[in-house]
């Protein structure tokens, strides 16, 4: 492969994990403003729903980034290119299986939860 395609293939990647990243901080506002709105009886099966539909969506954006960042991303390049920081791709490798345990977790509860 030709350093250009390399390097385009890093922007590549880099470009769709800053997308990535931008998505998710959205969908991340949205589900504070559902949380925090205050909707009467009548409207709380409204907002369960939409809790719902934006902690889904949380999860599939948050899922996909932590597997653009593992696959897809930095965290070969960082080994290659920077073997000394070996520790922290570990360290995030070892938070992302973090991240997916609580969502394991978390997703019956949110599926579960009614008005």
């Amino acid at each position: 492969m030709s350093t250009y395609s390399v390097g385009s293939d890093a922007r590549a990647q880099a470009q769709a994990s800053y997308m990535e990243h931008q998505i998710l901080d959205h969908v991340k506002r949205a589900l504070r403003v559902t949380l925090d709105w205050r909707a009467p009886s009548i409207a709380a099966a409204r907002k369960m729903s939409s809790v719902q539909f934006t902690t889904k969506s949380f999860t599939r954006h948050l899922l996909r980034m932590m597997d653009l960042e593992e696959t897809d991303g930095y965290m070969n390049v960082v080994r290659d290119q920077k073997p000394h920081l070996e520790h922290r791709v570990k360290k995030l490798e070892r938070q992302h299986a973090q991240f997916r345990g609580y969502l394991d977790e978390l997703q019956p509860e949110v599926a579960a939860l009614t008005a």
